[in-house]
């Protein structure tokens, strides 16, 4: 079993923030999105449980990620959680640590640390360190590499948005399955267990027309990090009328 143990807090606080919960979201769905091809990967959540998180936030976090978290860890006395937990699991052969910047990691935890920057959404460099990780491509980075290309990929404070996605040839349909008022999001699901949303920037719909349930044609782009850029509701499936009378001869 390998491990992706992600840090509780990294996630959940840009999520409180309605300008980076839509970026902190398409980063969830990234995560997914690369996870899907690997059956020997479980997430495990750790951190600090703030009850002051929005309680869409969790729902959030369950709806990208609830099929690969598979526990979370504490920590026990003097034992840090991700150690704690790495002691009682010998099956685990190996794992990473993804995590912000504001994460307070034991120093035998940086070299296995992935610096995630959530509020870059699809940009954040980590993802590409995670693909290559899940797929065997490449060693671990450590951490101060990480930190002097997500320095390199920002200009007077913004990130660079002038590298194209790979548009996919052919739509899909996905389903409504909950509309986060709060953040101006509503959550699809795809084929193949797929998580999309479209919000505010989505063309073709509007989402605050849209309900539980309803289906969507949804054109996307990028390969390892799908977005929805252009989406239009579909209308409901109209029952068939049922043919001859009733007991089932013909009038």
């Amino acid at each position: 079993m390998r491990t992706v143990f992600l840090h509780y807090e990294s996630v959940m606080q840009p999520l409180g923030r309605m300008f980076t919960a839509a970026d902190a979201i398409l980063w969830l769905y990234q995560l997914a999105e690369s996870l899907r091809r690997h059956d020997d990967v479980e997430v495990v959540l750790f951190g600090s449980w703030n009850e002051a998180f929005p309680q869409r936030s969790g729902e959030a976090v369950i709806h990208a990620l609830g099929k690969w978290i598979g526990a979370t860890a504490t920590p026990r006395g003097t034992e840090g959680a991700i150690e704690g937990y790495l002691s009682r699991r010998p099956d685990i052969v190996d794992f990473v640590v993804l995590a912000d910047g504001d994460a307070e990691l034991a120093p035998p935890l940086h070299p296995y640390h992935l610096l995630a920057a959530l509020d870059k959404g699809l940009w954040d460099p980590s993802a590409l360190e995670l693909r290559q990780w899940l797929d065997g491509t490449s060693e671990l980075p450590d951490t101060a590499a990480l930190g002097s290309r997500l320095d390199s990929d920002v200009v007077d404070g913004q990130a660079d948005t002038s590298r194209a996605l790979p548009r996919r040839p052919e739509p899909v349909r996905a389903t409504v399955v909950l509309v986060v008022e709060e953040f101006e999001v509503v959550h699809l699901e795809g084929p193949d267990g797929l998580t999309l949303s479209v919000g505010e920037g989505t063309e073709g719909v509007d989402w605050r027309q849209l309900q539980p349930g309803q289906q969507l044609e949804c054109e996307l782009e990028g390969i390892h990090g799908v977005r929805v850029v252009r989406a239009k509701a579909l209308p409901a499936a109209t029952p068939t009328p049922a043919t001859g009378a009733p007991g089932g001869s013909e009038a």
